[in-house]
């Protein structure tokens, strides 16, 4: 969920320029508009980088 509407999240990691990092996107839809929510870091800290991640996803909230 994100901000009370269903949502998907994806976790990942990808190469750049020959660094590693990881990355984390939730997405969801409210009205007629997309939303999305990024992370990236390098990669090594995922378990922290999540919980950190997970905060700011809750603290999101949709206003009229």
């Amino acid at each position: 969920m994100l901000g009370g509407e269903p949502a998907r999240i994806l976790v990942y990691h990808y190469s750049s320029t020959g660094v590693v990092a990881f990355g984390i996107d939730t997405i969801a839809i409210h009205g007629a508009s997309a939303v999305n929510i990024s992370w990236a870091s390098l990669a090594g800290a995922e378990e922290a980088d999540s919980t950190t991640f997970c905060f700011v996803q809750e603290s999101f909230r949709f206003t009229p």
